[in-house]
Formats: structure tokens, C-alpha cells, sequence
């Protein structure tokens, strides 16, 4: 998951020697929303992106935040 396109959309392919489900970009309040609805209701291990050349701002920092809440209480 990212929170903007990737010019390399398989981005995440072999990471951790695993396959993983492409859930595509959360850049909105509703595509975030239903992510984190989705997590409530089964456990989930997370891949995020995250770019090596810019910090993430502090929205982006709080939104993986309450995705590792939600997967906890998908569990």
C-alpha cells in the first residue's frame, strides 16, 4: 500500500520472500476508510511503502498507525 501511484506497480512483488495482495493506493479519506473497515473484520500482515527519498508527513505516519490498530483488532 502506498499512499500515491508508484511508476513500478509491482512494487511489492517478492518482498519478504512472500506473495502479497495488491490493495492498491489508500490517497483519500474513503479509500483509507475502507481499508482500515476491512482490517476490522479479518488479520491481515501489512506491507507498506514507504518512500526513501521524502519523510513521511506526520497525516501518513498517523494513518500507518491506526492500520496497525485496526489489524490487532482484526485478530
Amino acid at each position: 500500500m502506498l499512499e500515491t501511484e508508484w511508476h513500478e506497480g509491482t512494487w511489492f512483488a517478492g518482498r519478504l520472500a512472500q506473495e502479497w495482495l495488491d490493495k492498491g493506493v489508500a490517497a483519500n479519506q474513503e479509500e483509507v476508510a475502507a481499508l482500515e473497515a476491512e482490517l476490522k473484520q479479518k488479520p491481515a500482515q501489512l506491507l507498506i511503502g514507504v518512500r526513501a527519498e521524502t519523510v513521511p508527513d506526520r497525516g501518513v505516519l498517523r494513518q500507518i498507525v491506526r492500520f496497525r490498530k485496526r489489524r490487532r483488532a482484526g485478530r
